[in-house]
């Protein structure tokens, strides 16, 4: 039943569609599901917000006056239920929007907070709204956090891991360049505006990216070497956009480059694969217990830059990637490995005569 007014409710569906569980989770207000994910460890990370006091599955009370809202992280076991939770906030309105699970344990959350130094909240608001991002360790607790903002009103709207082990944050902003922001909003409404952060939260380049009227974001991700951002604009060629609208809000699709670290023949990623036995003669291992997924691409290229051997996808029981060398000829190759995320990961192997 209901605890309270809204609950997260979570669903679990068979591949034929039927319901294998099902759990409704909440106090005795409003507590709204924002965002969802399957852990490494095969359960469930959710993120949202919530405006309950310590009642039903609540075991915490508002950081704030009642009514006020602070985020409301869980993860849930396999089965659907509770693990743990965490009620994470300020004095004032935060509103979860996004988690991610990270690379060797623990969780990325953003969303927006207009909450000044009180609770759990280290920093004062910016002016308005700003992001919100914390990192959480596997069991929820706070091991940073970062308050990102203009003058404005800025809302995370979507979080990811990059492959180098930092973020991109993703959201709206009505801020000009002040604070944290450095480009000034392009028209009198909201843009996008996308920060790329550490893996300690610390800000390493952000991009104001609209026209004239009203951009809304929906996903930003990071693949392939790039960022992929979606959402919708209402804007006419101005700014970044190079189209008018086809009438009112339109959907407004763009890829970001992102400039290369070094160019190292890898040309990828600052995560090197470990290779093993590395000279190789018959069969090569790959070890991909740090990176994630369940399906893989790979190639091998020549030092010179033909490509000599390629599987499309190699599931793996474990994490070890065996890669047979028969009828690769001896000498230097380049081994490029893709996940189902789009992240790219590259080593060096010898091969050597049998």
């Amino acid at each position: 039943g209901m605890a309270g007014t809204d609950d997260y409710w979570v669903i679990k569906l068979l591949p034929d569609g039927t319901i294998h569980w099902q759990n409704t989770i909440g106090g005795n207000s409003i507590d709204e599901l924002s965002s969802i994910e399957l852990t490494y460890d095969n359960g469930y990370i959710l993120a949202g917000t919530s405006r309950s006091d310590a009642t039903g599955d609540k075991t915490e009370g508002l950081m704030g006056a009642f009514g006020k809202s602070d985020y409301w992280v869980m993860r849930l076991f396999n089965d659907g239920t509770i693990d743990w939770q965490n009620t994470i906030g300020g004095s004032d309105n935060d509103q979860a929007r996004s988690v991610v699970p990270i690379v060797g344990g623990g969780y990325l959350v953003g969303g927006s907070s207009i909450s000044n130094v009180s609770g759990d909240k280290t920093e004062n608001s910016l002016g308005g709204d700003d992001y919100w991002i914390l990192k959480l360790s596997s069991t929820g607790s706070i091991l940073w956090q970062n308050t990102i903002g203009g003058d404005n009103t800025d809302k995370t709207i979507y979080v990811d891991e990059t492959s180098d082990g930092g973020f991109v944050v993703g959201g709206i902003s009505f801020s000009n360049a002040s604070g944290d922001k450095t480009e000034p909003r392009f028209g009198n409404d909201f843009d996008w505006w996308i920060v790329k952060i550490n893996s300690t939260g610390t800000i390493g380049w952000n991009n104001t990216i609209g026209g004239s009227e009203e951009e809304d974001l929906s996903a930003v991700l990071w693949g392939n070497g790039g960022f992929y951002l979606a959402g919708s604009s209402r804007s006419n060629i101005s700014g970044d956009k190079t189209e008018n609208s086809k009438g009112l809000s339109d959907i407004w699709v763009v890829r970001l480059s992102t400039p290369s670290s070094s160019n190292d023949v890898t040309g990828c990623c600052s995560t090197p694969l470990n290779l093993f036995p590395n000279p190789a003669s018959q069969l090569l291992q790959v070890d991909l217990s740090s990176i994630r997924g369940n399906s893989f691409s790979y190639s091998l290229f020549g030092i010179e830059g033909s490509q000599i051997h390629a599987c499309e996808t190699y599931p793996t029981d474990g994490r070890i990637l065996p890669i047979p060398l028969a009828g690769v000829p001896a000498g230097l190759y380049i081994l490029r490995i893709n996940n189902e995320y789009g992240e790219l990961f590259a080593g060096k192997v010898l091969v050597v005569d049998r």
